[in-house]
């Protein structure tokens, strides 16, 4: 499954018309879905380096 249109092109939209919440919710849901794929690839990290010592 491919998409047509990118997240630019769908938050341009949303500036388009002036729908600032879903802009919000938009970046919101962005921020979220990155801080957990930093906390998951911490812990991968860790789990598969265990001779590294973080501080």
């Amino acid at each position: 499954m491919v998409s047509i249109t990118g997240l630019g092109e769908l938050l341009s939209g949303f500036a388009h018309f002036f729908d600032t919440a879903s802009i919000m919710a938009s970046i919101l849901f962005l921020l979220i879905l990155g801080q957990l794929l930093t906390s998951l690839l911490e812990r991968f990290e860790v789990a598969l380096t265990p001779w590294r010592q973080t501080a």
